[in-house]
C-alpha cells in the first residue's frame, strides 16, 4: 500500500485553502546561519555547524519534531512551524548542556537562589543579562544529572561524549525518499549516536512507555539514516536515559530492531506525507474526524470478575 494513501486519500487533496508552499531544493543551499558546511559520504549530504534556533528555522528539511506533527495533520504541522516559544525553556536544556557542552554550561547558565520579583531580582537579571538563569533546584537538577553521567561505569560514557561531535546537524536529500531530511544529534561518536533523554524511571521495562508514547522510534530510525548518508555505514542508537531525581538513575539501552523497524515505517510515511504537501500545498486538518470510542483491553473489566461482583 502507498504510504502516503495511509494519510491522505483523492478527495482530502481536492479541499482546504491553500496557505503557503514547501518546496524541495534540489541543490544543497546552506541554511541561514550556517557558520560551516561538510560534505558527506552521500552526495547531496551535508553536516553544517548552526545554531539551535537557526537548524530549528530551516522550514524546507523536515524533522523528526516536524515529521510527528504532520504525522497528525498537515494543520498540526503548519502551527508548529509558525509557533512562538518566546523565551520558554525546555526542562531538560540546562541538563543537556551541563552534560554535552560543559564549558558553555558554566559560561551561560546561572542559578538565582532567591523568588524572581523585586530589586534583588531585577538587578540580578541586569547583570547576568544573556545567561540562562535557573532556579537552585534546577542548577541542582543539572548538576546531579550530568555527575551522574560522569559516574556511570558501564562503559567509559563519559570519555566517550567527550569524543564524540556534540549538537551535530547534518542535512540532507534522501533519494530513496524524495525528501529533505535533516537531525540534530546529541553526540555523534565515530561508533555510536548517543540521544539524552531524561526521565522519571530509567528500567527498560519503564522507559519503553516513554519510548512509545514519545514516538522514539521514529527519531531512532531517522538518526540512524542521516548519520548513515553522512558517514556512508550505520551506526548503533543508544538513548541515555538519565532520571531527573536523585540519585539520578543512568541506563544505556540500544534501540532494537523492532524499535528501528517500526520508526523506519512511521519515517516512510511521514516522507510520503511531506511529498504530497509539497505537491498540494494544503494544509487541512484531521480527516473523517468522527468515530465510535471503545475501551481498550486493558481498562476493561475480566468477565469472571463481573460475574463474581454480581
Amino acid at each position: 500500500m502507498n504510504a502516503a494513501r495511509d494519510l491522505f486519500n483523492d478527495a482530502d487533496i481536492q479541499v482546504g485553502e491553500t496557505q503557503q508552499t514547501i518546496l524541495p531544493a534540489p541543490v544543497f543551499e546552506p541554511p541561514k546561519g550556517a557558520i560551516a558546511v561538510t560534505p558527506g559520504a552521500t552526495p547531496g549530504c551535508y553536516a553544517v555547524e548552526i545554531s539551535n534556533e537557526d537548524y530549528h528555522a530551516c522550514r524546507n528539511y523536515l524533522s523528526h519534531s516536524g515529521m510527528l506533527k504532520l504525522l497528525r495533520s498537515p494543520a498540526h504541522y503548519l502551527a508548529y512551524l509558525t509557533k512562538d516559544d518566546g523565551d520558554s525553556l525546555n526542562p531538560y536544556s540546562a541538563y543537556h548542556a551541563a552534560v554535552l557542552e560543559p564549558d558553555r554550561f558554566a559560561k551561560e547558565f546561572i542559578a538565582f537562589p532567591g523568588r524572581r520579583q523585586g530589586k534583588v531580582w531585577d538587578e540580578f537579571q541586569a547583570q547576568h543579562a544573556g545567561f540562562t538563569i535557573l532556579n537552585k533546584s534546577e542548577m541542582d537538577t543539572a548538576n546531579g544529572m550530568r555527575d551522574a553521567v560522569k559516574a556511570y561505569d558501564e562503559i567509559p560514557l563519559w570519555a566517550m561524549l567527550r569524543a564524540s561531535e556534540t549538537e551535530k546537524s547534518i542535512f540532507w536529500y534522501d533519494e530513496e525518499l524524495g525528501v529533505n531530511l535533516r537531525i540534530r544529534a546529541d553526540a555523534l561518536h565515530p561508533n555510536v549516536i548517543f540521544d539524552l533523554k531524561g526521565i522519571d524511571d530509567a528500567r527498560p521495562h519503564k522507559a519503553i512507555r516513554q519510548i512509545v508514547q514519545m514516538e522514539y522510534d521514529l527519531q531512532a530510525a531517522l538518526y540512524v539514516r542521516g548519520v548513515a548518508a553522512y558517514f556512508g555505514r550505520r551506526l548503533p542508537f543508544v538513548f541515555g536515559f538519565v532520571e531527573d531525581k536523585p540519585p539520578h538513575g543512568v541506563w544505556l539501552q540500544t534501540a532494537g530492531q523492532s524499535i528501528l523497524a517500526n520508526g523506519e515505517r512511521k519515517l516512510r510515511r511521514g516522507a510520503a506525507a511531506f511529498k504530497r504537501l509539497q505537491e498540494t500545498g494544503d494544509w487541512h486538518g484531521y480527516q473523517n474526524a468522527c468515530s465510535v470510542v471503545e475501551l481498550p483491553r486493558w481498562a476493561t473489566l475480566e468477565p469472571d470478575l463481573d460475574d463474581d461482583l454480581a
